[in-house]
């Protein structure tokens, strides 16, 4: 597989969009596929959008296992040198590491799993300890997108507007298997936006793309953006 060094010079408007494979590397768990983490977790029951009501010690227990290992982890050398494209990067991860490494404009379009939400009233905080709210005594959940939701209105609308004007869309790490990819992706074909994917396999929509690569990230994409990892 001969990889085509990419000239960012030419574009204007880059958009970047990061899944699971993305933070894999740095030792967080990707959440679907043969090895993925909901494969060990029954979703419907604890991770769906009223879970945290009926089970909240169990679904709490589950999202705090996750956020030790992202705690314990660092961003990686993709985050890094995704850090240097610029432009917007939009991604599927809840960790934070994008901009940890650096990247300022980045859209958490599943939000962040250190952000809490009460299931009931208006409070919202990051890293508060505990699974009961301060201000209405409701229980609390995470402010990650959950299963049966959709994305927060407002990630959903930077997203979108992101994609206008995108020249240049770069996919990475995402089986693509979470719709979001295909709605970016039909956006991108409006546009006429030069599109490149990278990913660990092959999937059913490398055939949308003008460069399709794959294997790992983190020895494609410096190859790619012609600098060293």
């Amino acid at each position: 597989m001969q990889v085509k060094k990419l000239d960012l010079n030419r574009y204007n408007n880059i958009v970047v969009f990061t899944g699971a494979g993305v933070s894999a590397p740095s030792g967080v768990p990707t959440f679907r596929g043969d090895d993925g983490y909901w494969n060990t977790v029954d979703v419907q029951k604890y991770m769906s959008a009223d879970s945290f009501n009926k089970y909240p010690e169990e679904s709490w227990e589950i999202i705090n296992k996750l956020k030790t290992v992202i705690e314990a982890a660092k961003p990686n050398s993709i985050h890094d040198l995704l850090s240097r494209v610029g432009g917007t990067i939009i991604t599927q991860n809840i960790d934070g590491f994008h901009q940890k490494a650096g990247s300022a404009n980045v859209i958490e379009y599943h939000d962040n799993i250190h952000s809490v939400l009460c299931t009931e009233c208006t409070f919202s905080q990051a890293d508060y300890p505990g699974i009961i709210c301060p201000e209405c005594g409701s229980g609390l959940r995470p402010g990650v997108t959950l299963f049966n939701e959709s994305p927060h209105f407002d990630s959903e609308y930077r997203a979108k507007r992101a994609m206008r004007g995108c020249d240049l869309f770069l996919v990475i790490g995402t089986s693509g298997k979470v719709t979001s990819l295909s709605t970016f992706l039909r956006a991108a074909q409006f546009e006429n936006s030069y599109r490149i994917m990278i990913n660990m396999d092959h999937n059913d929509y490398e055939q949308y793309f003008d460069e399709s690569y794959t294997g790992p990230a983190q020895d494609i994409l410096p190859v790619l953006l012609g600098v060293s990892g």
